[in-house]
């Protein structure tokens, strides 16, 4: 009838299983895109900071709870990209997507065998490599920097410059597997005087996670 509530009350309850619906399907999707992304077994935990004289007690907590294991684990040094080629890094065209490599330190970390990914171009190094330094860059970097195989870029190590001649391009690291990757890897026997921590990804049973978080703080707090 003229002057009824109906028309505001049909709105409001429309308007509100409108939002409903939308949550439901907004979750589905996201639940649907997790589970496809994600590797079948994705890491619990990742620990930063680990000191090379930690991994013994480290090794022991992990080995303490039943399921428990270190999937992966990595060497890494803080370093800055300082020259791209032979232009200083503030005068190179580096593209906006990829500009946030060159904002602040990265990690750079070392490995002797290649990895399972592949590469794009370039050769992988031999594992008993002792030359100059060399590099591996992700494809999207070595895009968004306009550089290829043989070009060098330069990286301010703890006040050192370091110049690596870039020996092969990766495959674009997919972030959304959950695993520890890279957009820099470089030859052996470069960093390994620097001061080096280790990163790992952990797997532990979710029941034991507070248990261990509490005997990593007793056993090692600057992890």
């Amino acid at each position: 009838r003229p002057g009824s509530p109906t028309m505001g009350v049909v709105m409001v309850l429309g308007t509100g299983l409108a939002v409903l619906i939308t949550i439901v399907l907004v979750e589905t999707r996201l639940r649907e895109e997790v589970t496809r992304e994600l590797p079948a077994r994705s890491a619990a935990m990742f620990l930063i900071d680990i000191l090379p004289g930690d991994w013994p007690a480290l090794r022991a907590l992990v080995q303490q709870i039943p399921g428990a294991a270190v999937l992966q684990e990595a060497p890494v040094v803080r370093a800055r990209v300082v020259r791209i080629g032979d232009r200083p890094v503030e005068a190179a065209e580096v593209a906006e997507d990829v500009r946030w490599t060159v904002q602040q330190e990265r990690a750079l970390t070392w490995r002797r065998e290649p990895p399972a990914s592949g590469l794009v171009a370039g050769t992988w190094w031999p594992p008993d490599y002792a030359g100059p330094p060399l590099l591996s860059i992700e494809e999207r970097v070595a895009r968004g920097y306009g550089v290829r195989v043989g070009d060098v870029i330069a990286f301010n190590v703890l006040g050192r410059t370091i110049e690596a001649r870039i020996a092969n391009i990766r495959p674009q690291v997919d972030w959304r597997q959950g695993r520890i990757d890279f957009v820099f890897i470089l030859s052996p026997g470069v960093l390994e005087a620097a001061p080096v921590s280790w990163i790992a990804a952990l797997d532990v049973p979710e029941e034991a996670e507070a248990a261990f978080i509490y005997a990593l703080a007793s056993a090692l707090p600057h992890v």
